[in-house]
């Protein structure tokens, strides 16, 4: 829509390009926007009157908090959402004529209709979020004009799954990668095919052959010099149009002619996909940024500023990124600076992204069908091989996903920007890390069984104690059955075996499934002094095997029962009784005389 002219849209939004304040009419109020002038929102055409100028102010007031810019279309999609709950209002029964007549029996109303008539599940929660966005303003600056029992479900959006966040997922590693490469090639070639400073782009036809061709492509050139376009349908392009054909050549495209002098859609999308995949940044943000972004360049790093209309109070932001080389954040940032200066030049405008569109140059505002040419253009598909249906907004999880692996799921490292809390709901819980939280689950399983898991140990004195009384209190083993495991009659090779047919690590009823060192490991087991010789012939037996393993395969093998024995078994006992042990052991008729058959094969 091009500035200076108004035009209406169906809630009643007009974009203006003048700097009057709107009517004393409180239905009727200016939004100041960053990219098309203002926008007047008129509401005096909607039904409710009475509820619509109990609204109006807090809408506006909500609309401001968008930020100092609000983006004219994210203004006027927020109204056209809300507008649904006066139509809801109208085709049922439920009518208030004021604010404080909007109550959760209302509002849940106005949910279930949603679900039956409010399309795809995503759009339900927006649609709703609208309602529950502006009533929360009044709960914040007028509590009084709810009900009390409205304030409580204000806390939440919606009951179902329509009104439950869904965070977007990121892309795989795969599509990732070859977005990651399609960018860099884009940026590369916006490089090298742009004219910057003084210089001209190499001419895209052989004008060399006639002296008038080559002068009616001067002219066009020259144009694009002096104004920053040339017409497509214009005297000037349909003379070049005509002198090439006469010369048995194809003049090239309008957009080919000016690409040579300013970004092109593909161009503005291989930026953006590139820097958000590698800083992390919102779209939104980096589709804001300005010429003079980079900041405090300092020993290979730059830190970029940028707006999150979003922050309120707190709206400029810096990001500290890698700079120097050829491929770093802060390198590309600095090129695409000097690829759109000539741009900035024609247009006055202080923006980064300024692109040509036919007969005009400006920020990019709608890059749908930009992003749809750049998949289309690079081929690139999804994990089930369809054509990418790319979504600029996913591509900060998929870098926040990556960096959440590559910490190993640290929150308080993976939370930059954000509190751990809002960075575990809307980036680490998300399909695409399922897998990671899986595992850390398990670990932290094993984890938490593995006190319950290790073995008993009986020091002397408590050997004596159960000797008169039979108490086996926290012993897996039964008072009848005490004598028989302090006996000796029911040991093991490293242990004594509260029973052998109840081991965790197998079926009720049948025989232990465990190598010999899963006695380690068992809460069945009960170490007792008499078993120090073996524990301590089997430490030496690995300290034998660490010099003849690779050490990743003794770690595999023994790392778990070295330790289990070394810093926490032998530990327990008075010195002197462990001393008797290691005494006996070395002096064992034969070697390992306390290990299996199966040690010996190891």
């Amino acid at each position: 829509m091009k500035r200076g002219r108004h035009a209406t849209f169906p809630v009643g939004i007009e974009l203006s390009d003048t700097r009057e304040e709107s009517p004393q009419d409180p239905l009727v109020f200016v939004l100041r926007t960053e990219d098309a002038g203002t926008v007047d929102v008129n509401l005096s055409f909607w039904p409710l009157r009475a509820l619509t100028r109990d609204v109006a102010p807090f809408l506006q007031e909500y609309l401001h908090r968008m930020g100092p810019a609000p983006l004219w279309k994210t203004a006027g999609t927020f109204v056209r959402r809300l507008r649904r709950f006066w139509l809801f209002l109208e085709g049922s029964s439920v009518e208030p004529p004021r604010l404080g007549d909007v109550n959760p029996a209302v509002i849940n109303a106005y949910e279930n209709w949603l679900e039956q008539n409010g399309g795809e599940r995503p759009n339900q929660r927006n649609v709703l979020g609208a309602l529950i966005g502006v009533l929360r303003v009044v709960a914040e600056l007028d509590p009084e004009r709810l009900q009390a029992e409205t304030l409580p479900r204000l806390k939440y959006i919606g009951h179902g799954e329509h009104g439950v966040s869904k965070p977007r997922d990121a892309y795989s590693g795969k599509i990732a990668a070859a977005l990651l490469q399609a960018a860099t090639h884009q940026i590369i070639e916006a490089r090298d095919r742009i004219a910057t400073g003084e210089a001209l782009p190499l001419p895209l036809l052989d004008v060399a052959r006639d002296s008038e061709l080559q002068r009616r492509y001067g002219l066009v050139v020259e144009q694009i010099v002096t104004t920053g376009t040339a017409a497509g349908d214009g005297p000037l392009f349909d003379n070049l149009r005509y002198h090439a054909h006469r010369c048995g050549l194809e003049p090239p495209p309008v957009e080919e002619l000016h690409a040579g002098f300013h970004l092109t859609r593909y161009d503005v999308v291989g930026f953006l996909v590139w820097l958000s995949l590698t800083t992390g940044m919102e779209i939104e943000a980096l589709r804001g940024l300005e010429a003079d972004c980079l900041r405090n360049p300092n020993r290979g790093y730059v830190e970029i500023e940028y707006r999150k209309r979003r922050a309120h109070q707190a709206q400029w932001k810096r990001l500290r990124v890698r700079d120097g080389g050829r491929e770093t954040p802060g390198a590309f940032l600095r090129l695409a600076i000097k690829l759109t200066e000539r741009s900035r030049q024609h247009t006055g405008s202080t923006k980064l992204w300024i692109t040509w569109k036919p007969g005009r140059l400006s920020s990019p505002k709608n890059l749908g069908a930009c992003v749809t040419a750049f998949v289309e253009k690079y081929g690139i598909v999804d994990d089930a091989g369809k054509p990418l249906a790319l979504n600029l907004s996913r591509l900060r999880k998929t870098q926040k996903a990556d960096w959440y692996k590559r910490t190993g799921g640290q929150l308080e490292i993976f939370a930059v920007g954000h509190t751990v809390a809002v960075a575990a709901n809307h980036y680490a819980d998300i399909p695409a890390l399922r897998h990671l939280h899986e595992q850390t689950i398990v670990e932290a399983l094993a984890d938490a069984m593995a006190p319950a898991l290790q073995p008993r140990i009986l020091l002397p004195a408590d050997e004596a104690r159960l000797r008169a009384s039979a108490d086996v209190t926290g012993l897996p083993v039964t008072p009848e059955k005490i004598g028989l495991l302090l006996g000796g009659e029911q040991d093991l090779w490293l242990a004594a075996c509260g029973n052998f047919r109840a081991s965790p690590f197998g079926r009720e009823g049948e025989a232990c499934p465990t190598p010999f060192w899963g006695c380690l490991e068992c809460s069945n087991a009960v170490i007792t002094a008499r078993k120090l010789p073996a524990l301590i012939a089997f430490q030496t037996f690995m300290d034998e095997q660490r010099k003849a393993l690779p050490l990743n395969d003794w770690d595999d093998k023994f790392d778990q029962p070295y330790r289990r024995i070394t810093e926490q078994i032998l530990p327990m006992f008075p010195p002197s009784v462990v001393g008797n042990a290691r005494i006996e052991a070395a002096e064992a008729s034969a070697p390992l005389l306390y290990l299996p058959p199966e040690a010996y094969g190891s």
